[in-house]
């Protein structure tokens, strides 16, 4: 049986699907190791997210681990890019097992632009055939929840079933 409570003043590190940060908060973790529920909130300190070979400072984030609900664990997390000519603003929301991730830009471009600029640092109109498929095929994985190339015994078990790709517990 399960139950672990914990309240952190000073942050921990998550990682995992790109995501490289310290949080702090509290979370409850109770039940067994084969059905784990979580309860609790994390609220971001400091992070970045590596996409298409680019780290995104991230500017804010909240983890939230919901009882009794359709999402049990979601992620709300905003990040920036800075290039020469754009910035980039990444949103990273919705599910923890399944989050989408959403690009804009300022001045706006469109998607495929975007990528063209964050992987090749080149306009849409100057990248090669093949580098347009690369962009399509990013495309492609961010619609289907891939996105980083590096996707967030009883111990495996917790870990998937409260939507963690990794457990470890070190001082800061």
């Amino acid at each position: 049986t399960l139950d672990i409570n914990t309240h952190s003043k000073k942050p921990f590190r998550v990682m995992g699907k790109g995501l490289r940060s310290q949080w702090s908060g509290h979370l409850n973790i109770r039940n067994s190791f084969d059905s784990p529920k979580a309860v609790g909130a994390l609220k971001l300190h400091s992070g970045n997210f590596h996409f298409a070979g680019k780290s995104f400072l991230i500017t804010d984030g909240n983890l939230n681990f919901h009882e009794g609900t359709e999402n049990p664990q979601t992620i709300d997390v905003i990040a920036e890019l800075i290039l020469d000519s754009i910035t980039v603003k990444a949103t990273l929301n919705g599910p923890l097992s399944s989050p989408k991730l959403n690009l804009e830009s300022s001045p706006n471009m469109s998607l495929n632009a975007i990528l063209a600029k964050i992987m090749f640092n080149r306009d849409i109109g100057e990248i090669t055939p093949i580098e347009s498929l690369q962009i399509g095929q990013v495309i492609i994985d961010m619609s289907e929840g891939r996105f980083s190339g590096e996707l967030f015994g009883k111990l495996g078990k917790l870990k998937k079933n409260i939507g963690l790709d990794q457990v470890s517990v070190s001082n800061i």
